[in-house]
């Protein structure tokens, strides 16, 4: 639980219980709000600095609410995607040449569904691109027995043969 809602709950527990056991507090701060804060005087000659500093709260709490959400949303994007938009993530990746990254969305993919035939050729392709055919062959292999006859292998092979600017019978991994 964050700070600010820790002390939001204790000051809605704190105004329960003097609601419920001391009205007379109330009374002290209602009239202390109404001199103070709800003045005309002094709301109308203060009015644009107080507009300014509400203006500025706004602002320091709503980036500070949108900050937290962006980083959150990093880390839980592992754990509450589904399969399929994380393989489709790590085609973007292998598109954008960032294998490492593609490779990392696979594996949590296949952690996710070990017998996704695409995540497998996927995982295969990020391997072989990173120069790893021994990882990319048995991938590739547990591929094709899951499903032989998948539009995910030509896909993939074409993907690899177009990043590594290869003709396609030079990639031995995806025979």
């Amino acid at each position: 639980m964050s700070i600010f809602l820790f002390l939001l709950s204790f000051l809605s527990l704190a105004a329960g219980f003097i609601f419920i056991y001391k009205p007379a507090w109330i009374v002290k701060a209602n009239k202390i709000i109404r001199e103070h804060v709800f003045n005309d005087t002094i709301i109308l000659f203060d009015r644009r600095k107080k507009g300014f500093f509400f203006l500025l709260l706004f602002i320091i709490f709503f980036y500070w609410g949108y900050s937290r959400l962006q980083g959150e949303h990093g880390k839980l994007q592992d754990k509450l995607v589904s399969a399929d938009r994380l393989l489709y993530d790590s085609f973007h990746s292998l598109e954008n040449k960032d294998y490492a990254e593609s490779k990392r969305l696979c594996e949590t993919a296949i952690s996710m569904e070990p017998q996704n035939a695409k995540a497998h050729y996927q995982l295969a392709a990020a391997l072989y691109l990173l120069k790893d055919p021994a990882g990319a062959k048995k991938a590739w292999a547990q591929a094709v027995a899951i499903n032989p006859a998948s539009y995910e292998a030509d896909r993939m092979r074409k993907l690899v043969v177009r990043q590594l600017k290869l003709p396609s019978e030079d990639i031995a991994a995806f025979k």
